[in-house]
């Protein structure tokens, strides 16, 4: 199957007698494609999600949770939070914690009563999740025992009020336990009647790993028409190639979560489009790939869905004789580019029967672009096809102006599921947010079918001596050596170039001898020599990563500038 396949079906499925019609609505001055039915904010998802009953939503550990009961847990912290915490539409309510059960019922809680739900990142540390309380004027936080003890120190500062999940049993007074809000009899949501499509629902904190992060606010309706792009999508396959091999009458389908609930990647693409479709969702106290090929097998896993190293990490362990991974029909990446060397080792070594990847940002709510199946074989190199039916993409010079096809520009997304801009950012947001379009900063190019090829970032090219490095080019480059499993590529300081080449790699275990000669030498038939990094920082481990999941480039070109002195 091929992207263009889809095309009549998609057309089929947004007519105004198809199953997801489509139309154009006037949005704060500024038109957009958007859905005509289903699900109007956060709140009607949750209700939606009844209609899955029994089944199993949520498995964590020993603990599995139904769809009617985290509805009803659902309700009952909606209300406690209105009538205990006197939570308004509109109140920032943060959310600071590893994936947990209770991470997901707050959100869903938070957003059903029309505030605004703020996932902070669950690797931060004490000023930097005060930075994100103080931006956001979040009035009361949900929080695990280990951000808890971070948190305590900056409470009078920001006045909160604290509801801590799976804490300890000396918890202070005015910390309430998050069983005390499930641990009532059943009441009634108190709705808010007016809360609207258009009305906030979510600040996701951008992981950026130099800077302050900025707050990228979205409504209801953006944050809903990426999950329901995301259903009208997995329909259109569907009916394009049928289920061939009776697995879906079999057993439900079932998502592992190895990737955070605070970046959108887990908590749209993931956990609301599960909610919606009543699949299951697996998670994972810590990420760990031998534990994952057991549950894959023990629950039944369809789809795996995480950063590249995590699927080529399983494909690296995968042994036919002691793993059964019959069910596993999808394997999918986010959060970083997959080299096209991981592509191959894949195909080889895992047993399963589409390999996607694909392009989104946070400003998108993680909408973008796909490529799998046919057309990832074909275009190993490319993020894929825009994902219809409301979006648009152009590429566009240093004017602003459009750019033909196969020419290098920055890439620019348009859709319903685009957010509003920066919380408290207005510079950043006119920067980036212009006429309905969310100036990337990355660059890439279209081919003729459509497809987007990213380049490199904006920002982030390596300019030595006047010719500017792709720093992605450059990591390719090394992945495609058999004795490097990652690699992260960077502009060191220089004073006569202005910057030369720096790497950081990991190294297979039987080439941990290998030093950056040999690799220069690998790379002399592959790379122009400017091209060819001049200094490396050689490990046997995983690089280090922020908390989306990409290699934390910052530390490590700090580390190799150290490494230089």
């Amino acid at each position: 199957m091929r992207f263009s396949d889809l095309d009549s079906i998609f057309l089929k499925l947004t007519q105004p007698d198809g199953l997801f019609p489509v139309e154009q609505k006037d949005i704060e001055g500024v038109s957009y494609k958007v859905f005509v039915n289903g699900p109007d904010t956060l709140g009607d998802i949750l209700s939606h999600s009844t209609r899955h009953g029994t089944k199993d939503f949520l498995v964590y550990n020993e603990e599995r949770y139904s769809f009617s009961e985290i509805h009803q847990l659902t309700l009952k912290v909606a209300h406690q939070l209105n009538v205990k915490f006197n939570v308004q539409k509109g109140d920032r309510i943060a959310i600071a914690m590893r994936n947990l059960p209770e991470w997901i019922i707050s959100f869903l809680a938070i957003t059903s009563l029309g505030a605004v739900a703020v996932p902070l990142n669950s690797w931060w540390r004490g000023e930097e999740l005060s930075y994100a309380l103080e931006d956001s004027g979040a009035k009361l936080i949900f929080t695990d025992q280990q951000r808890l003890e971070c948190i305590m120190p900056y409470v009078d500062r920001h006045k909160l009020s604290i509801i801590v999940a799976r804490g300890d049993n000396s918890l202070q007074s005015h910390v309430t336990a998050f069983s005390e809000l499930t641990d009532v009899k059943n009441s009634p949501l108190i709705k808010f009647e007016d809360v609207q499509p258009d009305d906030l629902a979510t600040i996701f904190y951008t992981s950026g790993s130099t800077g302050y992060p900025k707050g990228v606010v979205s409504s209801h309706r953006q944050v809903l028409s990426a999950v329901m792009s995301w259903v009208t999508l997995v329909t259109a396959i569907k009916m394009t190639t049928g289920d061939d091999d009776g697995q879906a009458a079999a057993f439900q389908n079932a998502s592992l979560l190895p990737i955070p609930l605070f970046h959108v990647s887990g908590c749209h693409s993931i956990m609301l489009l599960s909610l919606f479709m009543g699949s299951k969702i697996v998670m994972m106290d810590k990420y760990d790939p031998n534990v994952v090929l057991e549950l894959i097998e023990a629950e039944k896993i369809t789809s795996f869905n995480g950063v590249p190293t995590m699927s080529v990490e399983l494909a690296r362990l995968y042994d036919a004789g002691k793993h059964d991974l019959s069910t596993l029909k999808e394997v999918h990446s986010s959060g970083a580019a997959r080299p096209t060397s991981h592509l191959t080792e894949l195909n080889e070594k895992l047993p399963f029967r589409l390999i996607t990847t694909g392009y989104g940002l946070t400003e998108s709510n993680a909408l973008g672009c796909i490529n799998a199946g046919t057309d990832y074989a074909l275009k190993p190199k490319s993020v894929g096809h825009l994902i219809p039916p409301l979006s648009s993409i152009k590429i566009i010079d240093d004017d602003g102006e459009s750019l033909p096809v196969l020419e290098v520009g920055e890439i620019c997304l348009k859709s319903a599921a685009v957010a509003k801009g920066y919380w408290n950012n207005k510079a950043a947001t006119d920067e980036v947010f212009v006429d309905g379009w969310l100036r990337t900063g990355d660059l890439g190019y279209l081919d003729d079918e459509g497809f987007l090829y990213i380049v490199d970032r904006k920002k982030d090219l390596i300019i030595r001596g006047g010719e500017n490095i792709s720093c992605l080019e450059v990591e390719n480059a090394l992945l495609d050596l058999p004795m490097i499993y990652e690699a992260s590529v960077f502009g060191i300081p220089d004073d006569r170039l202005g910057e030369t080449v720096g790497a950081a790699i990991q190294l297979a275990p039987e080439n941990l001898d290998m030093d950056g000669k040999a690799i220069k030498e690998a790379l002399s038939d592959r790379l122009a020599h400017f091209k060819i990094p001049e200094h490396f920082h050689v490990q046997s481990t995983s690089l280090p990563r922020i908390a989306s999941g990409k290699v934390d480039k910052a530390s490590l070109k700090k580390q190799l500038i150290q490494e230089l002195a």
